[in-house]
C-alpha cells in the first residue's frame, strides 16, 4: 500500500476493533429484492475500493468482516489537515470517524441510516456542525424519502456525507471530553428523526425496523 499523501490525516486499514462494535444478524425482513440489489451494491463497492487510492477514496471498508449485507461498518478517513477536524482526530489519536450504514427492507426505493458509531462530535447547538446530529446520525436531504433515490450509489452516498463532515462554514469538531464514549442507534434514530421533522422531510417508512435487528 503507497504511503498516505502528507496533506490528509494518516489511515491504516485493518486497525479497527470490530468486536467493540456492534454485529447484528440478518434481519428476517430483509427481503430477497433488497438482498440481491445489495449483493450487487457490495461487488460494485468493493471493485471501487480495489481501483482507487484510499487517500483519493476517502472511505474504507474490511468487506471481510461484513456478515450482514443490511449493516455496513465503513470507516471515513484522510481529511485535509487544514480543517479543525483533522486537528482534532490527530491531537486525540483519532484515526478515522466510524459509521454504520442501516439498510432496509425497501433498499434500493429508502436510503439507508448513516450515523456515526465514534467518536463524538460536539453538538450543533454547543458550537458544533458538519451536519451530525446530537445523536450521531447524518443530518441530509439525501438521507430522507423527500430526497432519496433509487439511483443513488454508496459511495455517492459517502462523498456526500464526508463533504458534510468537512464543510467549513459550520466545523464539525470533536467532543474531547467524551471522544471514546460510542453513539446508541436509539439516540442516533431519534435524532435523525427530529431533524427530519425539522426540516419538514419525510421518514421513510421502513425506518423503525432498523432499530430493531
Amino acid at each position: 500500500m503507497p504511503p498516505m499523501p502528507l496533506h490528509v490525516t494518516s489511515f491504516k486499514p485493518g486497525s479497527l476493533d470490530y468486536t467493540s462494535l456492534p454485529q447484528l444478524p440478518l434481519p428476517p425482513w430483509c427481503t430477497p429484492q433488497a438482498q440481491r440489489a445489495l449483493g450487487r451494491e457490495m461487488d460494485r463497492m468493493q471493485k471501487v475500493q480495489r481501483d482507487t487510492p484510499l487517500s483519493e477514496l476517502g472511505w474504507y471498508i474490511d468487506f471481510t468482516r461484513m456478515d450482514n449485507m443490511c449493516q455496513w461498518i465503513v470507516e471515513l478517513h484522510s481529511f485535509d489537515r487544514t480543517l479543525p477536524l483533522a486537528a482534532d482526530m490527530e491531537r486525540l489519536g483519532v484515526q478515522s470517524i466510524v459509521c454504520e450504514l442501516r439498510f432496509g427492507a425497501d433498499y434500493p426505493m429508502s436510503p439507508p441510516l448513516v450515523r456515526v458509531i465514534r467518536p463524538r462530535f460536539v453538538p450543533f447547538l454547543q458550537g458544533g456542525g458538519g451536519n451530525v446530529t446530537s445523536g450521531g446520525a447524518m443530518c441530509l436531504e439525501l438521507l430522507t424519502s423527500t430526497g432519496w433515490l433509487p439511483a443513488y450509489q454508496t459511495d455517492a452516498v459517502l462523498l456526500q456525507v464526508r463533504l458534510a463532515i468537512s464543510a467549513t462554514d459550520r466545523p464539525a469538531r470533536l467532543d474531547a471530553r467524551n471522544v471514546h464514549k460510542d453513539y446508541g442507534v436509539a439516540e442516533a434514530f431519534d435524532a435523525y428523526k427530529r431533524a427530519v421533522v425539522m426540516h419538514g422531510w419525510k421518514v421513510p417508512e421502513d425506518m423503525q425496523k432498523r432499530m430493531t435487528f
